[in-house]
């Protein structure tokens, strides 16, 4: 059971089934056995389109798009209209405020060389893609090793937002305490 607006690690050896569980609860497939619950409503009732209004998931895999810095972060929501306040602090929570800051377009800024723009490290792709899921805003946060390409300063400012975050039950899944 995970209670609402509390942080949870899920932790384990590589192999061992994290991965798995971050599937589950993002209903990208159902269990084979058992159900999962949220609140007194099985995730099988819930369509996939109405649940990722409610959890949203860092995987290990993602992708970040060549477009500018701020059309990125706000993809997440293409629902909406682009809110820069909350571009600016989902780069703050996810530590990629100093990158975009870098560079004198800021948010404006191009993602990629073959548009003229610029190329990231891992860990600023790692970190774009975390304040693109935070831009999100939803009650549920699951991450699958945000961590694993940043260093260990860039790592410990991210882990301190998370456990900072108020009103957001985050779910954390890691091969290391």
């Amino acid at each position: 059971s995970i209670e609402p607006n509390t942080k949870v690690a899920i932790i384990g050896k590589s192999g061992s089934g994290k991965s798995t569980i971050q599937n589950l609860l993002m209903r990208h497939y159902d269990p084979t056995s058992g159900e999962i619950r949220a609140g007194n409503v099985n995730l099988r009732n819930i369509p996939p389109n109405e649940w990722s209004k409610i959890a949203s998931a860092l995987t290990q895999e993602y992708t970040v798009l060549e477009r500018r810095i701020g059309e990125e972060i706000a993809s997440s929501r293409l629902d909406e209209a682009i809110n820069h306040e909350a571009i600016v602090a989902s780069s703050r929570f996810a530590n990629f405020d100093e990158v975009a800051g870098s560079d004198s377009e800021g948010y404006e800024s191009q993602i990629g060389v073959d548009f003229g723009g610029r190329d990231f490290s891992g860990g600023e792709k790692q970190r774009l893609a975390l304040a693109r899921v935070h831009y999100r805003g939803t009650p549920i946060l699951i991450l699958d090793e945000p961590d694993a390409k940043l260093d260990p300063e860039s790592a410990q400012k991210v882990i301190d937002q998370l456990f900072a975050i108020q009103g957001v039950t985050v779910i954390m899944i890691t091969h290391h305490v």
